[in-house]
């Protein structure tokens, strides 16, 4: 009866092994999705290949990671995040400018005296959210530019 149960047990310990085994070989896992600027990506791994799902706007193309396309694949994939981080900056930059002019406008109004020196001050910080958004806007440029240059390679 022991030699049964032990048996038994090794039986169920392996059907278990054998049937987890099979189910992760053929579950497909989304590795990582993105959107940003019209651009998107998704990346999913069935049995050890990389499968990217790329599209802008327009189109939508399926495309299996190899060596030779690898590199394309990352750098499309570089592009998109930058475009998102990109917009989040160049949207904070704003919030910051409208922001500032807000703050100079209040503070202008309630002082009475060195009305010059709040404007000024007000430039400066203003003038600093100016440059920030246009260095992130031109960032921004440069990361549309490259998604679609890599877009362009892969499909």
């Amino acid at each position: 009866m022991k030699g049964f149960f032990k048996s038994f047990l090794i039986l169920m310990i392996f059907n278990v092994f054998i049937t987890s085994y099979a189910s992760a070989e053929s579950i497909t896992k989304v590795i990582s999705d993105e959107k940003a600027g019209g651009y998107h990506y998704s990346i999913t791994a069935k049995n050890r290949t990389l499968t990217w799902e790329i599209g802008d706007k327009k189109s939508e193309s399926v495309i299996e990671e190899n060596k030779d396309n690898e590199r394309e694949l990352e750098s499309f994939r570089t592009a998109v995040q930058e475009i998102k981080n990109q917009q989040i900056e160049l949207i904070i930059y704003v919030i910051y400018l409208v922001i500032i002019i807000i703050f100079t406008q209040l503070t202008y109004k309630k002082v009475k005296e060195n009305k010059k020196n709040i404007i000024g001050i007000g430039l400066l910080f203003a003038n600093y959210a100016i440059y920030k958004s246009f260095v992130a806007f031109m960032y921004l440029q440069d990361a549309f530019d490259e998604a679609k240059f890599y877009y362009a390679v892969l499909t």
